[in-house]
């Protein structure tokens, strides 16, 4: 997953390489999804020792038990804090980790998560990873699967600017990624977001 045999090297991150990026998640069949929001420099390690000291749970993995075990919860309005999320694609590979956090209702029917995946590239010795972040408003019937899943808020950007605040980065380093756009997500969730990503080195934040 991690393909390091193949890492290209990036001088620096600028426009032109974030270009060289992949910029947007995709269904299993390779529909066009939400476009990446975040950006870490560093290891895999950090990534989540980053999260783990903000309060947030890593993902189990999307098996068939947790995501049957999910799906119970979620009818019984209870709470399952390392439940699976739906896998996302990225150059048609899952997410390589992902996080959530429960809010205030403390139901598996909410929840903020991100979906991180490592790319090829690499800044020095850092590995270079993207992610995309939603906020799970609510469980119900996927608009073009016909299958029960979580309904996302439509705003990702403030799913951004919540992450941000949580892992206490008061001044984000912000860059352009594609053009502000609407779209909609693999069951059918519409989107919108300014088109930027909030750059991020957990080296400096784990401090």
């Amino acid at each position: 997953l991690e393909r390091q045999e193949t890492a290209q090297a990036l001088p620096a991150l600028d426009a032109a390489a974030i270009r060289q990026l992949p910029t947007y998640s995709e269904t299993l069949t390779g529909a066009r999804m939400e476009p990446i929001n975040f950006i870490y420099l560093g290891s895999q390690q950090q990534i989540e020792d980053l999260f783990k000291r903000a309060g947030w749970y890593k993902a189990d993995p999307s098996t068939l038990g947790n995501t049957l075990r999910s799906i119970l919860v979620a009818v019984r309005n209870e709470q399952y804090l390392t439940a699976p999320v739906t896998p996302s694609y990225l150059d048609a590979r899952p997410e390589t980790v992902a996080f959530e956090k429960p809010t205030d209702a403390n139901t598996l029917v909410q929840r903020h998560h991100t979906r991180i995946w490592r790319t090829n590239f690499t800044i020095g010795v850092q590995p270079v990873w993207v992610a995309t972040a939603s906020f799970d408003r609510g469980i119900g019937i996927g608009t073009t699967s016909g299958l029960p899943t979580h309904h996302i808020d439509p705003n990702i950007d403030a799913e951004r600017a919540y992450i941000l605040q949580s892992l206490k980065v008061a001044q984000p380093h912000l860059v352009h990624v594609v053009d502000a756009q609407q779209g909609h997500n693999a069951t059918g969730d519409g989107f919108f977001t300014d088109g930027q990503a909030a750059v991020l080195n957990p080296e400096n934040l784990n401090r």
